[in-house]
């Protein structure tokens, strides 16, 4: 099961709920709903837009969630500018 961010209700949807509601388990940006840089293991309490389409979650440490990038393949200094965004 994959997660989305959903613009309309500002909170993630699941791909079951997108094949349910929608007929596919792929994001689909024309009704607000969009992939997530990556899966998080934590439920966010923020989604920073970012300029290919994506949404980044955001736990509430940026400390940590600069650890969680950086395990993430994302060198530091491109982890706070992702949090920047």
């Amino acid at each position: 099961m994959t997660l989305f961010f959903y613009a309309e209700t500002g909170r993630t949807i699941t791909s079951d709920e997108t094949k349910d509601r929608f007929g596919t388990e792929e994001a689909i940006p024309a009704l607000g709903i969009h992939p997530l840089t990556y899966q998080p293991e934590f439920k966010p309490f923020a989604f920073n837009p970012l300029a290919d389409g994506s949404y980044l979650p955001v736990e509430g440490n940026i400390q940590e969630q600069i650890k969680i990038l950086i395990r993430k393949g994302y060198t530091e200094a491109e982890a706070t500018t992702l949090l920047k965004e």
